[in-house]
């Protein structure tokens, strides 16, 4: 039949092609996990949106004993830092999936807004609202924390509430003057 040197020949080519095959399936099974590549990078930035709303309470827990707006620039960058980590989750992750959140963009206009008229004291209306918008966001973190204890998945009801709170916030920040004259 073939000679004993074919021979070897054909089974180290046949073998060759099983290694190469083996190889590829698993390549392939590899590639077919980067969805779970994906959502780990998707929980990794939820955890840093996480952080970054905790520093965000402690800044406007802080903002608290401020008594002028130049006080208020540490609020300001954890603001911005809370609005991009949650921009990068939202661009990250499925559109249906972490929902568009304003309440760090309004808390940043209406901040910018307080601070370019200059140094200047708080109102007290001013204070009372940094500190309703401190219960607010804190909320706000608690909901957002719960979605890393309940299994790391989001649902429609913790979608629904995180909206329903980001629209209170909002509004809360539309709708009160931050820069008030005081009558004295």
């Amino acid at each position: 039949m073939y000679p004993r040197r074919a021979r070897k020949s054909w089974v180290l080519a046949w073998l060759l092609l099983l290694v190469l095959a083996v190889w590829t399936v698993l390549r392939i099974y590899e590639w077919s996990g980067m969805g779970s590549r994906e959502t780990k990078a998707v929980v990794d930035l939820l955890q840093v949106a996480t952080f970054q709303q905790k520093m965000l309470i402690g800044a406007l827990a802080d903002s608290q004993d401020a008594s002028e707006t130049a006080q208020l620039n540490v609020l300001v960058r954890a603001a911005y830092s809370a609005q991009f980590s949650h921009e990068h989750l939202l661009h990250a992750a499925e559109s249906d999936v972490v929902p568009v959140l304003d309440a760090y963009r309004e808390l940043l206009s209406s901040l910018t807004g307080l601070q370019l008229s200059g140094n200047r004291p708080l109102s007290n209306s001013e204070k009372a609202l940094l500190k309703e918008t401190t219960e607010r966001f804190q909320e706000f973190a608690q909901t957002y924390s719960e979605i890393l204890e309940t299994g790391r998945e989001w649902n429609r009801k913790e979608i629904e509430k995180l909206k329903k709170q980001d629209s209170d916030i909002v509004k809360l920040l539309q709708e009160k003057q931050w820069i008030e004259k005081d009558a004295s």
